[in-house]
């Protein structure tokens, strides 16, 4: 090396090793751009190999010692070059170069310690790109096996080299680096070699733990040979660790190199944690796909070596216990991975099921095994018994363990470590320290939050686990769950704890816990007999737990009384079998809603102000309790009726309940009245329930003023005229305005929530709709609709739903509410409220909806408790506190979503489409007129498709649609087709959208508003912010709620196609169910009803499910034939009829492009459905060319924001082609292989499926050019291109080959674009800047170790004559009408 160059380069690594060397920071920068540039220079290996070979230290100045950092240095040169310019090398300068490296290693020692990662990472460089090809196996093996007995340091390379080298060829995280056929070879290489490899691991670790055993001898200690095994045994086990992940299980389970062995020995030996890691291997091993040999081995010898261990490694304190928990997690991890992995080769075991033999050894052994796992979760730190919660639900979840009563004798043990599981720990006594075990649960969770997320995630699985033990030891589990019942009852349940009670005391965190197992346990026990009585004694047990709950009431503490209303409702399940104590549950729940204890003022309740925080909460829980009681105990309490409603009278008339108690009481009411059979009693009872609310609504002198005009609105909520801080924050102002609004609104809720519940009970029951299916006189189509696919009487539809008859009475009011709502968003009315200081609120988010939009909650809390205190959104006020501006926005919202939500009962229940509503269809029509849609704000929108759209598509009958569905959806998705294209219009800098008008700059947005006018210009900047007014919100959070909104509503909007398109939801569940009953037909043709009509199918003798589950019944196949039809009529109306399809697929088409991986992936799926339903029609041919044109445009592109969609778009590219202009189809969704229709001189034949595209539509018989004169146009490509395309395309049909046909031809035009572009879509350009060549999906075939060098075959002839042989089955694969492309 040159001594010059040695002393630039010495110079250059000491200053920036160590910056103070040089004051001058020009100096430090050339340093840096010297060491830089040189690494990159053809003769920086030589360098380098001379640095490391040099035996001298490396002194600058004289003084300075800088061996280490030259020396790494001197080995990032070297993998710099490995990895560039390695792979042009010759076979003898590869040779050449491995040989120095080998020596260098050879040379290193234990004070080259700092270097030995970068020497191992240069070891395995070579080795991925030269073994077993170039290096062969002798060779490599020779090398490894000197290096690996010289000393510690290079064995310590040779193993980190190994661990590298097999996770780069098998990781997912690591191998998309190195090629596939590298990979491969690499793999084989290791296989072969192992039966050396692996001996000579396993004697490497019995050397260096018989020499720690001996270095241990009290007699005689040597700290420094324990120090150095210990390194040694952990570093051969972090590679062990790798090739128990990866590699095959023979290498681990061999006589001749038994580690299964050595992992369960080393369980005993604590020194430098070595018994971690041996559980570690030890559980990478067990999450395989065990052998039975090995598997039975584990299951025998694993309790056996854990326990020594354990009596090895004893934790006597709590800080052993704390440092132990590592290995006790992995212990207990590598228990639960060995059976949850393995239950189909336990259930195989015919000595054990479907019941265990006596004296059987194999279930002597299991049980051994989960006991052993019982064992484990006696340790104090509950996160051990959370992490096998998994497995036993597997198990309880296998049909053969259910019915074999295997855990019968375990469960019992089981039952109190999953109570403990369950309780809530007071972080606050961890986090001060006087929980006892407060250093366990801070190394087990570290924090608060983790340890909240942890347990709402425990307790989710811990809720099904209970119900599987109760449905599989009724009896078992019911006597254990009165025990802790009675005992913490006993303890806890009594007045001594009252004026001590918090949700963090004692005996509430013991009595909340019982909630969970009292819910799932009833239901697990009641459920097993859901088609008979439960048995004696678990029927007993349930009916002693029922009287000490209903008997226990705590009437001193809300916070009790909440969970004694838990209780009540848990309870449900079991009333239906045993009602002797749900008339007093009932009455409990009564007395609940109506709580007021010792604090509250006497007199009448009107606003929650009068109430504490918890005695709300309790209303509230009891409402929905006695709801939950209605539903299922429905049939019992009807005997009760009168009793009822003379009770509810009696609380109406007290005035003492608040609107959500009395709709919650009329909601339980309709509930039971709906239980009878008489439906002139049942719409006798609904009246009277709903007398007051229909009276207020339609007649009240408060209502009708306040629907009247958007300025009556705004003055009865006290926005308008001139609110001021001290009129907003008076008590009397703030008490009327609040009781008046009240009044109004509780009308509407509670009439609407008993239209759902009468329509769920009208939807429970069979339904009149199906008749025409039942009776089978004819076969229904699209032409021969069935009588009842057209409109229906009110009078009709009243006879078997009690609610729709009062539709007359209420929509107009209806309409004038969301009619006035609606208005208040106008420009004029808005800049109104924007300039004033208080009125602007009344735009603004709700704290709710701002809370959920930016995720400002503490996970494990109520985000709605958190926001009525925090003033997020109106800086400085509380809900809780005397104010009107904090309530404006929530009560707007309430305005706009109970109407919307009414409007999508009104089409489910179908009452939208009597003719007695007719006349006032125009009313509802106008609501959805262009210039009101114009002013609507995104979360507005998002809340009329959801409630209102959607419904109202699945809902209406196929003959009406075009008198329906045009006149509303016409203007809506016209105005979305615009609304989504400002919304996502890229701005000058680069940038969607905008920021959202805030406090702070309300007044210049009121004057923008005002100098807009109203012009589409104006609304385009409002749709940038989707609306929004933030108030005081945080800047950043400003934009996390515009960026939220803006993705919403085009989520929304695609979530509604796909659902109307049988895309997800109800009627994708439809297909799936047919689809299933079409598989059941095929494998057994012989059990289907004959009567059954093509498609839909049902089992006489077996009962079957659904594809969610569900009990299968003949109601489900008559109700599938329906909804088939409209499934079909859909279809047809979205895509094909012009004044609705033109704007549904050019919306669609514009999705591809918007930057949201999403929305992309939804517009996808809608674009495969929208060919298939309109490719055989040759006027959409422009339109699905635009759609192929816009793909195209997308994937050439590359952009930053459609990595992970790019396979996506070319599968669409693919089925575009296939059917544009190859005359192929496929299978729904684009999947499949392409199938070739037969040619015509024109063209081709149209597929049999051309006017059913759920079965996947047909072809363009007439071939398009658009999309060929789209591809020739391209960069790079031309007229030959594009037809040696079509020649592969042809030649080889199947999914797979075809989308990596169209991947190559669109990565040659997007290289060649990249290149033209330069630096001017680099990374800097953000999401819309093209991906890099580690992100691209185009580049893909580009990536990877190996894929640029040579082959070289290592056993020519078989590989040869397979690829000969396919070869010769391919064909030529020439198609006529290839060669005439664009008639050349």
């Amino acid at each position: 090396m040159d001594p010059s160059q040695y002393a630039l380069l010495l110079s250059a690594v000491a200053i920036s090793a160590n910056p103070t060397l040089a004051t001058d920071q020009v100096v430090k920068e050339q340093a840096f751009s010297l060491l830089s540039q040189f690494k990159t220079s053809n003769n920086a290996a030589v360098a380098a190999f001379s640095i490391l070979t040099t035996p001298t230290p490396h002194l600058y100045n004289g003084n300075h010692d800088v061996t280490s950092q030259m020396k790494l240095y001197a080995l990032l040169c070297l993998l710099y070059t490995t990895q560039n310019s390695y792979s042009s090398y010759s076979d003898s300068n590869r040779s050449a170069f491995r040989t120095q490296v080998l020596q260098i290693i050879a040379a290193s020692n234990e004070t080259d310690i700092i270097i030995v990662p970068k020497l191992a990472t240069l070891l395995a460089d070579i080795s991925i790109r030269d073994f077993p090809n170039r290096w062969s196996q002798k060779d490599f093996m020779d090398s490894v096996r000197t290096l690996f007995t010289l000393n510690t340091t290079t064995a310590t390379v040779v193993l980190s080299a190994l661990r590298s080298l097999t996770e780069d060829c098998t990781d997912s995280d690591f191998n998309t680096k190195v090629s596939t056929t590298r990979r491969n070879d690499v793999l084989q290489g290791l296989n072969e070699i192992s039966e050396m490899l692996l001996p000579l691991f396993h004697q490497f670790i019995q050397h260096h733990y018989s020499t720690l055993l001996s270095s241990k001898q009290p007699n005689n200690p040597n700290p420094n040979l324990t120090s150095t095994s210990t390194k040694m045994l952990n570093c051969s086990l972090q590679c062990l660790k790798v090739f128990s992940i990866w590699m095959p299980l023979t290498w681990a389970d061999n006589p001749s190199r038994d580690f299964v062995a050595i992992y369960l020995h080393l369980l005993r030996e604590k020194s430098g944690d070595i018994h971690v890691m041996s559980a570690t291997c030890l559980d990478c091993l067990c999450r395989r796909k065990l052998g039975h040999e090995l598997f039975l081995r584990l299951l025998e010898t694993m309790p056996q070596f854990i326990g020594e261990a354990d009596r090895v490694n004893q934790t006597n304190t709590l800080e052993a216990l704390t440092e132990q928990l590592p290995f006790h997690l992995k212990i207990s991890e590598a228990l639960t991975h060995t059976v949850a992995l393995n239950i189909a080769k336990i259930t195989d075991d015919k000595t054990i099921f479907p019941k265990p033999q006596p004296n059987s050894p194999s279930a002597a052994t299991l049980m051994k095994f989960l006991t052993a796992m019982s064992d484990m979760m006696q340790h104090p730190c509950v996160l051990i018994t959370g992490s096998q919660i998994n497995t036993w639900v597997l198990l309880c979840r296998d049909p053969q363990v259910q019915k074999s009563g295997l855990l019968s004798t375990i469960i019992p043990s089981l039952f109190p470590r999953f109570l403990k599981c369950s309780r809530r720990v007071n972080w606050d006594l961890v986090d001060s320290g006087d929980e006892p075990l407060s250093i366990l649960y801070e190394e087990a969770w570290g924090d608060r939050e983790d340890y909240e997320i942890w347990l709402n995630e425990v307790r989710g699985k811990l809720g099904m686990l209970v119900r599987l033990f109760s449905v599989m030891e009724p009896v078992t589990m019911s006597r254990m769950l009165l025990a802790s019942v009675e005992e913490v009852l006993g303890k806890y349940g009594g007045r001594s704890a009252e004026g001590g009670v918090s949700k963090l005391s004692e005996a509430y965190l013991e009595i909340e816990s019982l909630n969970l197992f009292v819910d799932q346990c009833v239901q697990g026990c009641c459920n097993r007999h859901a088609q008979g009585e439960i048995d004696a004694e678990t029927k007993q047990n349930l009916g002693i737990l029922a009287g000490k709950l209903v008997g226990w009431i705590p009437d001193f503490s809300p916070l009790y009384m909440q969970r004694h209303a838990c209780f009540m409702e848990s309870l449900r399940h079991f009333f239906f079998h045993d009602p002797l104590h749900l008339p007093t549950a009932v009455l409990n729940l009564f007395n609940c809603v109506a709580f007021r204890d010792a604090k509250t003022p006497s007199g009448p309740i009107v606003s929650t102000e009068q109430l504490l925080p918890d005695n709300v909460l309790l209303r509230r829980k009891a409402g929905t309790a006695l709801v939950s009681l209605g539903k299922a105990c429905s049939t019992i309490l009807l005997q009760f009726v009168d009793e009822l409603l003379t009770k509810a009278n009696a609380l109406f008339n007290d005035t003492i309940l608040l609107p959500p108690q009395i709709m919650h009481l009329i909601e339980f009411l309709t509930c039971v009245a709906n239980a009878t059979q008489d439906n002139a009693k049942k719409t006798s009872f609904i009246d009277s329930v709903l007398t007051d609310s229909v009276n207020a609504l339609t007649s009240g002198a408060e209502m009708t003023a306040m629907t009247s005009s958007v300025e009556n609105l705004l003055s009865a909520i006290a926005i308008t005229p001139d609110p001021t801080n001290a009129s907003v924050t008076d008590p009397v102002t703030v008490e009327r305005i609040s009781a008046n609004y009240s009044r109004c609104f509780s009308a509407l809720n509670q009439i609407m929530n008993v239209g759902k519940r009468c329509d769920e009970n009208t939807k429970s029951k069979e339904s009149p709709f199906l008749i025409p299916f039942k009776q089978q006189q004819q076969q229904f189509t699209l032409q021969n609709p069935p009588p009842t696919e057209g409109p229906i009487s009110l009078t009709e539809l009243a006879q078997f739903d009690a609610f729709v008859h009062l539709w007359p009475q209420i929509l107009p009011a209806l309409i004038n509410t969301l009619s006035v709502a609606y208005q208040m968003w106008a420009p004029e009315i808005r800049c109104k409220l924007l300039s004033h200081k208080l009125q602007r609120y009344a735009l603004a988010l709700s704290d709710e909806e701002a809370i959920v939009a930016t995720k400002k909650f503490t996970a494990g809390t109520n985000p709605m408790e958190q926001v009525e205190q925090t003033g997020y959104v109106c800086a400085g006020t509380n809900k809780r506190k005397i104010n009107l501006v904090p309530r404006w926005a929530g009560w707007m919202n309430e305005l706009r979503n109970c109407p919307l939500q009414m409007l999508g009962l009104l089409a489910s229940q179908r009452a939208l489409f009597c003719p007695e509503l007719q006349p006032i269809l125009p009313s509802i029509i106008n609501i959805f007129s262009s210039q009101n849609l114009k002013a609507l704000e995104h979360r507005h929108l998002i809340q009329l498709l959801k409630q209102f759209i959607e419904p109202l598509l699945h809902s209406t009958p196929y003959t009406l649609y075009g008198s329906y569905l045009t006149p509303i959806l016409t203007p809506i998705l016209s105005h979305l087709q615009w609304r989504l294209d400002a919304t996502w219009k890229v701005n000058a800098d680069g940038r969607v959208g905008s920021t959202a008008p805030s406090t702070s700059t309300s007044d210049a947005a009121a004057v923008d508003c005002s100098s807009g006018n109203g012009t589409d210009q104006w609304f385009e900047t409002y749709y940038s912010y989707c609306g929004l007014f933030c108030g005081d919100m945080p800047a950043m959070d400003n934009e996390a709620a515009v960026e939220k909104l803006r993705t919403e509503l085009t989520h929304a909007w695609c979530d509604t196609l796909q659902s109307a398109l049988a895309l997800k939801g109800e009627w994708a569940l439809t297909l799936a169910n047919i689809a299933k009953e079409n598989d059941s037909r095929k494998k057994n043709n012989n059990v289907m009803n004959s009567k059954v009509s093509p498609g839909i199918g049902y089992t006489k003798t077996n009962m079957k499910t659904n594809a969610d589950g569900t009990i299968r019944t003949p109601d489900h196949v008559h109700s599938e034939a329906l909804q088939l039809l409209r499934i079909d009529a859909m279809s047809q109306y979205l895509t094909q009829e012009e004044s609705v399809a033109g704007p549904v697929v050019m919306t669609v088409i514009n999705c591809l492009k918007y930057p949201d991986a999403h929305t992309n992936r939804r517009a996808i799926k809608i674009c495969h459905r929208i060919l298939e339903s309109t490719v055989h029609l040759l006027k959409y041919e422009n339109i699905l060319g635009t759609m192929f044109q816009t793909c195209a445009q997308q994937i050439v592109s590359e952009p930053k924001w459609m990595v992970g969609v790019e396979w996506d778009i070319i599968a669409l590219l693919r089925d575009l082609y296939c059917r544009l202009v190859l005359g192929q189809a496929l299978t729904p969704g684009g999947q499949g292989p392409g199938l070739q229709c037969n040619q015509t001189p024109g063209g081709f034949v149209q597929h049999k499926n051309a006017a059913n595209a759920r079965e996947g539509g047909g072809i363009s018989c007439k071939p398009s050019d658009i999309p060929r004169n789209c591809l020739a146009s391209l960069p790079g490509q031309s007229v030959s291109s594009v037809q040696k395309l079509e020649i592969s395309m042809n030649a080889k049909r199947a999914a797979k080959d075809q989308k990596a046909f169209v991947k190559d031809f669109f990565r040659v035009s997007a290289d060649i674009m990249k290149r033209h572009e330069g630096n001017q879509n680099s990374e800097l350009s953000g999401m819309f800047g093209r991906a890099g060549q580690d992100e691209s999906v185009l580049k893909q075939q580009d990536k990877g170790i190996g894929s640029d060098d040579k082959p070289v075959s290592k056993t020519p002839g078989s590989s040869a004559k397979k690829k000969k042989k396919k070869k010769g089955k391919g064909g030529q694969g020439n198609v006529d009408g290839v060669a005439t492309l664009f008639g050349n």
